[in-house]
């Protein structure tokens, strides 16, 4: 229903984590810039990325579990970005991008675009689409979709419903084809998409 009005909706997750951080931040009398995302000193706060590096991350939301913590022990991340691919890269659809991304990572020359264009996509991820964000902007980039379109396109994923999921890159693939891009551009996105 609110799509169809024209509403955004979203998840909020860790809320009971909120709660709690804001009851600490009232009882120590923590100012809200201190921990604010606008904050560099607080984005960029090496002592925060050393502790997660550590493995010392029992009870933080979605870092917690020992897979996450071999996953943090391999992946090193030092900036927002990579703790957001650290999550994303440890859900089943995206495990499979865990060697590639670590390969990027240590080694930008190992990274291979399958086109140009898909370096401005795929640039802070070292390649590998692993958010869902990244596949809808391929359809948009490569297919010419709108955002409606390129949502269709994730929602199918999302549902992995093979049916839906084979129409739509069928759709895609002529799209890409038709955007002006090669048969083995449309052939190497679509079967990448068709596996998520």
């Amino acid at each position: 229903m609110d799509e169809k009005i024209g509403l955004v909706k979203l998840d909020i997750l860790g809320v009971a984590s909120l709660i709690a951080i804001n009851e600490a931040m009232q009882e120590d009398n923590i100012d809200p810039w201190e921990i604010d995302i606008n904050n560099p000193k607080f984005e960029y706060d090496e002592e925060i990325f050393d502790l997660i590096c550590s493995g010392k991350t029992d009870n933080l939301f979605q870092i917690e579990s020992q897979g996450m913590k071999d996953l943090i022990s391999r992946l090193q991340p030092r900036s927002l970005n990579e703790i957001s691919a650290l999550i994303a890269l440890y859900r089943p659809d995206a495990m499979p991008a865990i060697d590639g991304y670590l390969e990027g990572k240590r080694n930008p020359n190992s990274i291979h675009y399958i086109h140009p264009d898909m370096a401005q996509i795929l640039d802070k991820t070292y390649g590998q689409n692993i958010f869902q964000e990244s596949s809808m902007r391929i359809t948009k980039v490569f297919g010419g979709r709108s955002d409606a379109g390129a949502d269709r396109m994730r929602k199918c994923l999302a549902k992995k419903q093979p049916d839906k999921v084979k129409q739509e890159v069928d759709l895609l693939h002529e799209e890409i084809i038709n955007n002006g891009y090669s048969k083995e551009v449309a052939d190497g996105i679509c079967d990448e998409l068709s596996l998520k």
